[in-house]
């Protein structure tokens, strides 16, 4: 098993320590410098770095994803899922990745967990709803909200499922925050 190492880009620049916009916003206001230069970037950048460690030391991820080149069909399964993946907020409108919609056929795909909100499956609409169900050989969601929209607008059932986090037993949770305890002082809320 192995997590394919795909970075959604509208994500992925919410996340970034500077943002363009941001820092033009600071160059044309001096006053600010110190504060952003000396207090509020420094610690974006600490807090980014620990999350790049936190991910290589614990996610096993395969190459960058290019969904041009499509590797997905070297696996058996894909599992999308799970938190925000069809909200439209998160990821900046509809990114297909998240719908199963690949350039090239893959085996098998299975949605686990999906999660979002009712206003980003009605701004999806019903029709691209159903094309977008029969990607999947399966899919769950995560919410009550979610199973009765889907079985109200394109008439399937589906299963709701507890959020992933979940599924990882307590020791594994003690592995992980052992390792985090050792290097400083630290709040992990679950």
């Amino acid at each position: 098993v192995e997590i394919i190492n795909y970075k959604q880009p509208y994500i992925e620049t919410v996340y970034k320590p500077i943002k363009k916009k941001e820092l033009l916003n600071v160059l044309k206001r001096p006053r600010w410098y110190y504060g952003f230069f000396f207090k509020i970037l420094p610690k974006r950048i600490q807090t980014y770095i620990k999350y790049k460690s936190f991910r290589k030391l614990h996610l096993k991820t395969g190459e960058a994803f290019d969904k041009n080149k499509s590797i997905l069909c070297q696996y058996d399964t894909i599992i999308i899922g799970s938190d925000q993946v069809w909200g439209l907020h998160c990821t900046n409108g509809i990114d297909e990745i998240y719908f199963a919609e690949f350039p090239n056929k893959v085996n098998k795909v299975l949605g686990y967990g999906i999660s979002g909100n009712i206003d980003s499956l009605k701004e999806i609409g019903t029709e691209n709803l159903t094309r977008y169900y029969h990607n999947f050989n399966s899919i769950s969601f995560r919410e009550d909200s979610f199973q009765t929209y889907i079985k109200e607008h394109i008439g399937v059932e589906s299963e709701v499922v507890i959020d992933p986090t979940m599924l990882l037993e307590k020791e594994k949770w003690e592995c992980i925050t052992n390792k985090v305890k050792e290097k400083g002082d630290y709040i992990l809320t679950y």
